[in-house]
């Protein structure tokens, strides 16, 4: 009956006849195994992880002789995860504080506040997860949401505008702790300032018009100054349409 059945069918077939073998091996198979040696006390011989594996054993005795399930095996691998990344967040944040010279009580805080944005944020693209979060900058400037083939948009929203001119985008790059906060921070004069903020954006110095334009906004090179400096070339057209 194969032999006549559409193309697709046919396809539909050796799909689902390889997705339940892949499931026997993978979920049925290894880990009945897995759950027999947690059941008889061998896992430590078998696991590089010691906590996992006295957290295993314990949900088993709470079980009374029950199998464990995948799921409840996942959990307590997830659990263990978390508790681990959340071990290395505050090594790093102390680290962090050290080296940055974090030490008043507003300090840390605005350390933790741009880490936490950071980590959630601003991954290498391979670690982003796709698509990204809604409300996220590359969601918002037209990253496909994946519903539909091709669904990425490159037109320009009222969306967009609002989160440059009054979101939270600008708010963390001026964190005292971002890259470009602390690379404006540093300059001493306002030439200075504006080269960094095009370095940042554009990864090229300001042309001599621009810097004419701009130097009227950076002022006397305050922190403010900068800040509206900053504000201001990130609403330019040219970040907006070419970056």
């Amino acid at each position: 009956m194969l032999g006549w059945a559409p193309e697709s069918d046919r396809d539909a077939f050796w799909r689902r006849a390889i997705d339940e073998a892949a499931e026997e091996i993978v979920y049925t198979t290894g880990f009945k195994k897995f759950a027999e040696l947690a059941r008889e006390g061998k896992l430590e011989e078998q696991v590089k992880d010691p906590e996992f594996a006295k957290e295993i054993a314990t949900v088993i005795k709470a079980k009374e002789g029950k199998d464990l399930s995948i799921d409840e095996a996942l959990a307590v691998f997830n659990k263990g995860l978390r508790a681990r990344l959340t071990e290395q967040q505050k090594t790093r944040l102390k680290r962090d504080a050290e080296t940055l010279k974090a030490d008043t009580k507003e300090e840390l805080a605005s350390l933790k506040a741009w880490e936490s944005f950071r980590d959630s944020y601003m991954m290498r693209a391979a670690d982003l997860r796709s698509p990204a979060p809604n409300g996220h900058f590359l969601r918002e400037f037209g990253q496909s949401d994946r519903e539909l083939v091709e669904n990425a948009s490159d037109d320009a929203t009222v969306g967009q505008a609002l989160m440059l001119l009054n979101g939270k985008t600008f708010t963390n790059l001026m964190n005292p702790y971002s890259m470009v906060s602390r690379a404006i921070r540093r300059t001493e004069t306002p030439d200075q300032t504006i080269d960094s903020i095009y370095l940042a954006l554009f990864s090229r110095k300001a042309t001599a018009e621009e810097k004419e334009l701009l130097m009227p906004v950076v002022g006397k090179n305050n922190v403010t100054n900068k800040g509206d400096a900053l504000w201001a070339v990130l609403n330019t057209r040219q970040f907006y349409f070419i970056q």
